[in-house]
């Protein structure tokens, strides 16, 4: 019986101590962060003890200074990916045209556009090639490859490409705009009688 209590009046202790331990370092924390001077002494057991004041018994600890780094939210931070664009040659878009569908105007009742582009030279690897449709963005293009556009509604559409960088979302270049006009099959609603 006595070593379950000794047992249970030491894991009480260890308790004690974890939880000064704790607020030892929080202490010490909370001291380096504010810069404010720390104090050690003694208590009547002997342990340490940690403070801000200073009196005659106690004797002060020096603190090194705390190693920051600046965040890349600081507008004068430069990643070595961000210097590096920065050094980047511009390059310069000769071609940045839409080339098919080879007529101005498309039947397709489903409201399907194949659209086929030309970009000379290849899109950098800090650009991005951009769709524009009716002078709003439409979409992320991954290259030069064609691509059907789905369910456009008819009429006449004008269509761009824009090749802009990725790092500061300035337009690089754009091409001419392109007209093309959908016809799709339009059924009149009949009145009722």
């Amino acid at each position: 019986m006595r070593a379950g209590l000794f047992f249970v009046r030491d894991s009480h202790h260890n308790v004690q101590m974890w939880r000064l331990c704790i607020i030892l370092i929080g202490s010490l924390f909370a001291a380096c962060v504010v810069g404010a001077p720390v104090y050690k002494s003694k208590d009547e057991f002997g342990r340490p003890v940690f403070s801000d004041e200073g009196t005659d018994d106690t004797e002060e600890i020096e603190i090194e200074e705390i190693t920051t780094y600046p965040s890349q939210a600081d507008p004068t931070f430069k990643s070595r990916r961000q210097s590096r664009e920065a050094q980047a040659p511009d390059v310069n878009y000769t071609k940045l045209d839409i080339v098919g569908p080879p007529d101005a105007t498309v039947r397709d009742n489903a409201g399907n556009l194949e659209l086929r582009f030309e970009v000379v030279p290849a899109v950098g690897a800090n650009h991005q090639l951009e769709l524009m449709m009716d002078g709003e963005f439409h979409r992320i293009l991954p290259g030069p490859a064609p691509i059907v556009l789905q369910n456009v509604d008819r009429g006449t559409h004008s269509f761009q490409l824009k090749v802009r960088d990725r790092l500061t979302r300035k337009v690089i270049d754009a091409g001419p705009a392109m007209a093309i006009t959908l016809q799709r099959y339009h059924r009149p609603i009949q009145k009722a009688n």
